[in-house]
């Protein structure tokens, strides 16, 4: 039981500096900007890791069946909300719950 505990937590931690650390690097890259290339690094590491992840999401969608067009119709959704209010909550909230609302009406 202790040790289940113990690789939680272990699990749990690196797990959030995986995720914290983008935004932790771009805030010391913009603090202590010693070179352009750090400087360019540290601007574009937020959009690359968003760029990552939305070809991760949609590598495996097939056009075959529904999914596929809830998904394409989310993700523009996801878009023009974040682009016409600007809000990150927003842009995840509105098409996740249009994406459940699709996958199970159509």
């Amino acid at each position: 039981m202790k040790t289940e505990m113990i690789a939680c937590l272990i699990i749990a931690g690196v797990t959030l500096l995986i995720r914290a650390l983008p935004f932790i690097m771009t805030d010391a890259f913009h603090k202590n900007a010693q070179s352009k290339f750090l400087e360019r690094l540290s601007d574009l590491l937020t959009p690359a890791l968003i760029g990552m992840l939305v070809v991760y999401c949609l590598k495996d969608i097939s056009f075959a069946n529904s999914t596929g067009i809830s998904a394409l119709i989310a993700g523009v959704v996801c878009v023009a909300s974040y682009v016409w209010k600007r809000s990150t909550l927003v842009s995840i909230v509105v098409p996740t719950v249009l994406y459940m609302i699709l996958i199970n009406v159509l």
